[in-house]
């Protein structure tokens, strides 16, 4: 019997150190499966990274991106690169909404890529209008990762111009520059600036549409307040009845005043299309 407890404690035994072992491994199969999957994503996070280091120190300004100087507002047309020719071009449009003259406005110009940027590229400088403007720079490697341009806006209506002169640095990636034909390109000049002037024409149209779906979303709604409190006031008398006749004149009021809102938003888009008729004939 003595000898039958001993041989059992002896297979309880090698039970527990056939346990140990196996849960062993599987803890260091487990341990080692976690450090391998974090040393994975730091491997991928760092290759990532390196990938995308040489842009993230650009910031690039995207196409029509309003950006603020002093008194008036200045934003890329477009961005564009003919490899043939090995010329970059940058179309500047100008605007403000204050009593400014946009032609008092003077640029100029100069270009520099990555990893050469000890040589300034020169940049031809053309105003097609008071809004638009060219900028177009020669001699640019088809190997260009970062081309950045650098303008200097001036305000010649200023008695010292030099004293409102203002630095814009603006970076452009090879890689979302699309490529076109340049050649004769100036002859199209006055076709970009008006096509893009109807693009902001119609953006404006759009904002106005999005005010008059608001307003009659809000016309909507009161139309249903009005009818809830309308059916509340059969079981109203005094001084309740008194305030929901109030609320619903009131609404009607707001109504009304939302209704006049609509027609002026809609006479801002007649106006808009009769604007966008005339550029069309301009270029047709």
């Amino acid at each position: 019997m003595q000898d039958r407890v001993v041989e059992l404690f002896g297979e309880i035994k090698q039970k527990i150190n056939q346990l140990k072992m196996f849960y062993s491994e599987r803890i260091h199969w487990k341990y080692y499966s976690i450090l391998l999957v974090f040393i994975s994503l730091y491997a991928i996070t760092i290759v990532t990274g390196l990938s995308a280091a040489s842009h993230s120190r650009y910031d690039i300004v995207a196409i029509g991106e309003k950006q603020r100087v002093t008194n008036f507002d200045y934003e890329v047309a477009q961005r564009v690169y003919d490899p043939k020719l090995r010329t970059y071009r940058m179309d500047i449009w100008l605007s403000t909404n204050a009593n400014v003259d946009l032609y008092a406005i003077e640029l100029e110009s100069y270009a520099i890529t990555k990893g050469n940027s000890s040589e300034k590229l020169t940049t031809k400088v053309e105003r097609i209008d008071q809004n638009y403007i060219v900028l177009t720079t020669e001699n640019v490697g088809n190997d260009f990762e970062v081309i950045r341009q650098d303008i200097s806006f001036n305000d010649t209506s200023q008695e010292n111009s030099t004293d409102t002169e203002i630095i814009a640095k603006i970076y452009s990636d090879r890689e979302k520059t699309k490529e076109k034909n340049l050649l004769g390109a100036d002859l199209s000049y006055i076709v970009d600036s008006t096509n893009y002037s109807i693009k902001l024409i119609n953006l404006e149209i759009e904002d106005h549409q999005n005010v008059i779906s608001g307003h009659k979303k809000s016309i909507e709604s009161l139309k249903d307040k009005n009818n809830k409190i309308d059916s509340d006031m059969d079981y109203q008398v005094g001084e309740e009845l008194q305030k929901s006749e109030s609320k619903i004149e009131s609404n009607n009021n707001e109504i009304f005043r939302l209704r006049e809102r609509i027609q002026e938003e809609k006479e801002k888009v007649n106006q808009l299309n009769e604007k966008i008729e005339l550029l069309n004939e301009k270029i047709s």
